[in-house]
């Protein structure tokens, strides 16, 4: 009996530990299954965050090249070109799609206006498809909350929407409602500039100069935006903006437009700008007569770690380099230690006579340090003239240059998908000098990297003695100097010549007239062959077709 009433205790102890491992394990499976459900929802929500992300960051790149390029923002205008503000005729109810604005930043004021996506070239974005659905009198904003907005002073970008992240989970395993994310960066502000000036004459123009010299105002963090071709009406233009004393350091934009009978006549160093540490882009002189001394170039003088971009000259220039040894001019800029130089061109004949050694003419940069020029061409012819005594300090080479994109580069700098059309001469009237040099690219190189170049320009050097073969003459380079044996030579190419001393690649390493540094080796075309490297040149280059802009030559892709 005792043996029975064990056995049923022991039963219901067994059934009584089942129940309890079935209570548990469904409490585990809950837990489980909520963690996997919370983790498959969060991960939603991060996936949708990063869309935002990539759609913002996207956003502010198009913005801003729109920006620099137009002196705009890309948003929506009535016909009327006002300005549509996203709280514009908005009920009520409506306004529960301005809860953006509760992450505002602090540099953020109370307009904000629609981008209008019509006006982004080549834009593919995550969210916004309700800008496509708004009507044309703006009236259903209310009911279109995918929409990216801007604000006027501070171009940080909203979603309207926003990103719902739900419910997330604390660090100690506490929930809470999740934030709703109308932008990314939140402690980060995406000014473009902080104040902008319209040039729209002379008188603008020489009261940024007056500025600048002055030491009042720099311009750092703004924008100078050109609003039409500026004409000079007859004024000389002798006191270029910005001084080693006081740089320029803000953006200037052309915004494509140009300065008209632009004219210097000066016996120190000339260009619309003299020393620049910011921006400048997008402007061209058109035409003029610019005659200067020492570093000039009809841009800028100097530039000293800024950037120099879609600018061009058509002005011829003398340049009297008289009153500095190493000094060197050219067509857009005389001298840059550091920055970057792209795709500018020169079609003005410029014109140097050197009384110093070791003096340059260029068509694009004089000497350049730290720097690379990129999708750059010379169509203008270069010349350059030597005219002094070497006997009295017992030298044997007065080493003048003349050439068609850069006179001198270092082992930071680069010359890349460049080219030369421009006729290269150098006179030399020096008894004494052994080494002149002329050449298609560039002068001489300090160790740097020439890829993707090619020259059809023809190349001269008139020298008085007669003894001495030059070997300066050279269709990319015209000697290598001190680095030479680390400079690089990458995929050029140039015209070649059927005379008896025909054209190098390269020509020599030191001062004794002879070459030391060889031929780049089967580089040399045809005119013919010429022609059709465009794709061996690479993705920079395209076809000139029907041999409308560059005789058949290849020409850049951003040319029109």
């Amino acid at each position: 009996m005792k043996k029975r009433n064990r056995k049923r205790k022991l039963t219901r102890s067994q059934k009584g530990i089942s129940l309890i491992a079935l209570t548990t394990t469904i409490l585990v499976l809950a837990i489980v299954t909520s963690i996997v459900v919370y983790n498959s929802k969060n991960n939603i929500m991060i996936k949708q965050y990063k869309k935002l992300e990539n759609d913002i960051d996207v956003l502010n790149n198009k913005v801003g090249m729109y920006y620099l390029k137009n002196g705009e923002l890309p948003i929506c205008m009535r016909s009327d070109r006002t300005y549509i503000e996203y709280n514009d005729n908005r009920t009520e109810e409506e306004q529960k799609y301005n809860k953006f604005k509760e992450d505002k930043h602090q540099n953020d004021n109370d307009k904000y206006f629609i981008l209008d996506l019509n006006k982004i070239d080549g834009i593919s974005l995550n969210y916004g498809a309700d800008f496509y659905n708004i009507d044309q009198a703006y009236t259903n904003l209310g009911y279109c909350p995918d929409l990216y907005v801007i604000n006027q002073q501070s171009h940080r970008i909203y979603y309207v929407k926003g990103i719902d992240m739900g419910i997330e989970r604390a660090a100690d395993g506490s929930l809470s409602n999740g934030k709703v994310y109308y932008t990314v960066g939140e402690n980060v502000e995406i000014p473009l500039y902080k104040s902008i000036k319209y040039i729209k004459d002379l008188t603008d123009l020489k009261e940024v100069r007056k500025n600048v010299n002055e030491g009042s105002q720099t311009y750092k963090d703004w924008i100078l935006i050109q609003t039409q071709n500026i004409k000079m009406n007859g004024e000389e233009w002798n006191e270029p903006i910005g001084t080693d004393a006081h740089p320029f350091e803000g953006e200037y934009n052309g915004a494509g437009y140009a300065i008209e009978n632009f004219k210097i006549n000066s016996t120190v160093s000339g260009g619309i700008f003299g020393v620049n540490k910011g921006t400048i882009q997008n402007l061209g002189i058109e035409s003029g007569k610019i005659v200067a001394n020492g570093i000039s170039g009809a841009i800028v003088s100097k530039n000293a770690g800024g950037s120099i971009i879609n600018c061009y000259n058509k002005a011829d220039a003398v340049y009297n380099i008289t009153n500095i040894e190493s000094g060197a001019s050219a067509g857009i800029c005389g001298q840059s230690t550091g920055g970057i130089i792209s795709q500018c061109y020169n079609s003005g004949t410029i014109t140097a006579n050197f009384s110093k050694r070791f003096s340059a003419v260029c068509g694009i940069v004089g000497i350049a340090s730290n720097t690379r020029i990129e999708e750059c061409y010379n169509i203008g012819n270069i010349s350059g003239i030597a005219q002094y005594s070497l006997s009295k300090n017992k030298w044997s080479d007065g080493n003048n240059r003349a050439c068609g994109i850069a006179d001198e580069i270092d082992t930071q700098s680069k010359i890349i998908n460049c080219y030369n059309m421009g006729n290269i001469t150098l006179t030399t009237k020096i008894a004494e000098d052994v080494c002149p040099v002329a050449a298609g690219i560039l002068g001489q190189n300090q160790g740097g990297n020439v890829e993707n170049c090619y020259n059809v320009g023809n190349i001269t050097v008139n020298e008085t003695r007669t003894d001495i073969k030059t070997t300066r003459r050279a269709a990319i380079c015209g000697c290598n100097y001190l680095n030479g044996n680390e400079s690089n030579y990458i995929n050029c190419y140039y015209v070649s010549e059927t005379t008896v001393n025909s054209l190098t690649a390269v020509g020599s390493n030191g001062y004794d007239g002879k070459n030391g540094y060889a031929p780049i080796v089967g580089n040399a075309k045809k005119p013919s062959e010429l022609r059709n490297l465009a794709s061996v040149l690479g993705d920079a280059y395209k076809e000139d077709k029907n041999s409308s802009l560059n005789s058949g030559y290849p020409i850049l892709t951003w040319q029109q």
